[in-house]
């Protein structure tokens, strides 16, 4: 819970609060450019983008019981937000490996390491580099929630006069860490 929202989103710019955060959805895509997949020689398909272009575009939208908008009548797109999502990311661990690097920041408190039996993995963190105590037996997994920094696009809110809902969603693209 985060200032009185029952969401697991995290958005302090979005002033989420009371009679707000009800139900949020979000959605998760690769951006614009992130993706240019061309067949090579053999016929294999291969990404041939640049890895500095590997972000996303998160959308997030209101859900039932929402009667409060966020605070998005000052966003115009001219600063980042930070937001932590409520969907958890992964990342492989491979036989015999001890150290890996998640591909985002962790939310503080979120990661989990599993091997493959869901057995708990001992572990320590610092930023986004994972230590495994000793290495999976078989194959691991990391799962974690990411912390995202965004920019928003065009949003936009809509009211209905008699029910009093509030209903709304704004775009935003991951911005380089």
């Amino acid at each position: 819970m985060y200032n009185h929202t029952p969401s697991k989103i995290r958005a302090p710019a979005l002033g989420l609060g009371w009679l707000s955060g009800m139900d949020l959805t979000a959605e998760l895509s690769p951006a614009e450019g992130a993706m240019d997949m061309r067949q090579d020689v053999n016929g294999n398909w291969d990404n041939w983008a640049y890895e500095e272009f590997q972000r996303y575009n998160v959308v997030l939208s209101s859900g039932e019981g929402e009667y409060r908008f966020p605070a998005l009548c000052k966003m115009w797109g001219r600063e980042d937000v930070e937001i932590d999502l409520f969907f958890p990311f992964t990342h492989d661990i491979l036989p015999g490996q001890t150290v890996i690097t998640l591909n985002r920041p962790p939310v503080p408190g979120s990661v989990k390491i599993k091997g493959t039996g869901w057995d708990d993995l001992d572990f320590t963190v610092d930023g986004r580099t994972v230590t495994l105590s000793a290495p999976p037996p078989d194959y691991g997994r990391a799962f974690f929630h990411p912390r995202l920094k965004l920019r928003n696009g065009a949003w936009r809110m809509r009211s209905g006069e008699q029910s009093g809902n509030a209903d709304w969603s704004v775009p935003f693209m991951e911005q380089p860490a």
